[in-house]
């Protein structure tokens, strides 16, 4: 006997991973995760509950650069490919059009899966660190099991 409707239908198939992104973190987090790991580095073995608490707070600091970025919906790709489709100008064969902000606003979520971004956040994601959007597209890609031709599917003119 085969796959079943009901078991398609109930089936948890939607993934997430959480994904460190420092470069977002607030300065004074970032400043203090910088003199938390200085002080582990420089901590010799002699006072393990130091240690201990040492890292306790690194652990808790980097947390703070952690998003949650979610695989896509068939639903949600379609509509990227739409939205990213009928922003493509006529003259712009290289333009991604927000692509990469696009598939943040898209992905990332919190961990009840509720979006972090809407779409009126694309604009300023646009201007954000290609390094950091990248990261975060490459994991939305693999987890959405899109390939590069996918993408270029999707960026298609």
């Amino acid at each position: 006997m085969g796959l079943t409707r009901e078991q398609a239908q109930q089936a948890s198939d939607i993934t997430f991973e959480e994904v460190y992104v420092p470069e977002w973190m607030s300065g004074d987090d970032r400043k203090t995760l910088a003199e938390v790991e200085s002080k582990l580095d420089n901590l010799n073995g002699d006072d393990p509950a130091l240690r201990s608490k040492l890292e306790q707070e690194q652990t808790e600091l980097r947390s703070r650069g952690l998003c949650f970025v979610w695989s896509l919906t068939a639903f949600e790709c379609e509509n990227l490919q739409s939205d990213t489709q009928k922003h493509l100008g006529k003259d712009s064969q290289h333009n991604t059009s927000g692509f990469f902000a696009r598939l943040v606003v898209a992905t990332v979520r919190d961990m009840e899966g509720n979006p972090l971004f809407t779409s009126k956040d694309v604009g300023w994601l646009s201007k954000k660190s290609f390094k950091v959007l990248n990261r975060i597209a490459n994991v939305a890609l693999r987890l959405s099991g899109l390939s590069k031709e996918d993408q270029d599917e999707i960026l298609k003119n």
